[in-house]
């Protein structure tokens, strides 16, 4: 295989090779590994990390999308957005990209755990309900006291008790608006 920039990710034997402007989040599109991403690589949803284990001194810099999503300590980790790194280079990088989970799967394990809560296991369900994948979770019990929201009705032609924005002050009272000191009422007789 040619020198130039390759692409090494863990727990894959091939390497990926990189052209020359191509962020990583494309090529391991492109080269078919699974990594998450929901904003298409312009760095706004922060979820195509990637951890650099060799190389990260080939690398272009870290960039400031990349510290928003990722933290400051990052860069000394190794932590990186796919979308946002691209080769410095021409040299070898090898990266380790986390399992992207089954959203299928991972709604069967709810549905589990909420049987399961329920009192009830996938080995007690009938074969009937078991060829319905779909099971929707028992309903929620309801819990008391219940807070019900109400809205205030202003009386017509009262004053709104919140004051606009702009009449708000930050200088002190006047003399005139100092609050004043209770009084002490006399005692009954």
């Amino acid at each position: 295989m040619a020198e130039g920039r390759r692409l090494f990710v863990v727990g894959r034997e091939e390497p990926i090779v990189v052209e020359e402007k191509e962020d990583f989040l494309d090529a391991l599109q492109r080269a078919g590994v699974p990594i998450r991403t929901s904003c298409g690589g312009v760095a706004t949803c922060g979820l195509c990390r990637l951890t650099v284990v060799e190389g990260s001194k080939n690398l272009t810099a870290f960039k400031a999308q990349e510290e928003l999503h990722l933290g400051n300590v990052a860069p000394i980790v190794g932590l990186r957005l796919a979308c946002q790194t691209r080769f410095a280079c021409e040299a070898d990088v090898r990266v380790s990209v986390p399992p992207v989970d089954d959203v299928h799967a991972r709604k069967r394990r709810k549905i589990e755990r909420f049987r399961e809560a329920a009192g009830k296991s996938s080995k007690s369900v009938s074969s009937a309900s078991s060829a319905d994948t779909t099971t929707v979770p028992p309903p929620r019990t309801e819990r008391l006291p219940r807070v019900e929201w109400r809205p205030r009705i202003l009386e017509a032609g009262a004053a709104d008790p919140v004051r606009p924005v702009g009449s708000v002050s930050t200088a002190p009272p006047r003399a005139s608006q100092a609050p004043r000191a209770p009084t002490k009422k006399p005692p009954a007789r």
